[in-house]
């Protein structure tokens, strides 16, 4: 997989989830954001996940496919299908790209990968930068 794509924005609001955060999150975050290429929100392709996007993606082990809006922590929940970027598979899926597979290491310590299958919606490509 590439670097994963983030928006200038999405890392300002990351940054400031950090400190509430346990040890475990904190990590995943740091190294997603040390990792990243990122942008401008009007910079960012179509065509990667970005904060507040509904996508589609497959676990390709169960071989189940999940609907979720990638959401901060205080915004999840799964009765909504709202996935906190803090998770394992919410951080994974994060700056990815349509297509990409990417893998995340689980609470129980299983490592599962999943592949980006659609965005049907990403804030930035619809014009709402704010999101």
């Amino acid at each position: 997989m590439n670097l994963p794509y983030l928006t200038q924005l999405d890392v300002m609001r990351l940054e400031r989830e950090i400190n509430s955060l346990n040890d475990e999150e904190r990590d995943r975050l740091e190294d997603l954001l040390a990792s990243a290429h990122i942008v401008g929100g009007d910079e960012i392709p179509g065509d990667i996940v970005t904060m507040n996007s509904l996508l589609v993606y497959r676990d390709l082990q169960s071989n189940v496919a999940n609907e979720v809006t990638l959401v901060y922590p205080e915004l999840a929940d799964s009765t909504k299908n709202r996935l906190s970027v803090t998770s394992a598979v919410g951080a994974a899926l994060l700056g990815g790209r349509l297509g990409d597979e990417v893998e995340a290491e689980l609470p129980n310590g299983q490592t599962r990968r999943f592949k980006i299958l659609a965005i049907p919606f990403q804030p930035e490509a619809a014009g709402q930068f704010h999101l």
